[in-house]
């Protein structure tokens, strides 16, 4: 896993640049370059998403605490990479402002979603001291 990061890391810096070089002279190249590096490392997420999700489904079928547990961290991550995604694409767009908006989004929802586990644990814990 960490041979085929650092391959594709590789492939971003290589596409970076190609977008550099091409940039004065051929914008619509260095574009098309931009957009195939883009494409390839968007691919490989995907591929990577299908593994974390069967891992995952994997988790919620093994883990003690029932499906709630393992279901709910599976989704904080997921709200966190999205927000992150969303934040990050906004600020490249020069919407700073979108972009702050979009990272408070993903914090609440990742504490929205904490909250029965939350309520869980605090159950738990009234229960061991009555």
């Amino acid at each position: 896993m960490t041979e085929e990061l650092f391959r594709l890391i590789g492939a971003a810096l290589l596409g970076i640049l190609c977008v550099m070089l091409l940039r004065r002279g051929n914008p619509e190249f260095a574009f098309l370059a931009g957009a195939a590096t883009t494409a390839l490392l968007l691919h490989q997420l995907i591929l990577w998403l299908r593994t974390i999700r069967e891992e995952a489904s994997f988790l919620t079928l093994a883990s003690p605490y029932g499906q709630t547990l393992a279901e709910t961290l599976v989704k904080i991550a997921f709200a966190s990479v999205a927000s992150r995604l969303g934040a990050e694409t906004a600020r490249d767009a020069g919407q700073n402002a979108l972009a702050y908006a979009v990272e408070l989004l993903g914090t609440a929802s990742s504490l929205i979603l904490a909250l029965p586990v939350l309520k869980r644990i605090f159950e738990a814990a009234v229960g061991c001291f009555s």
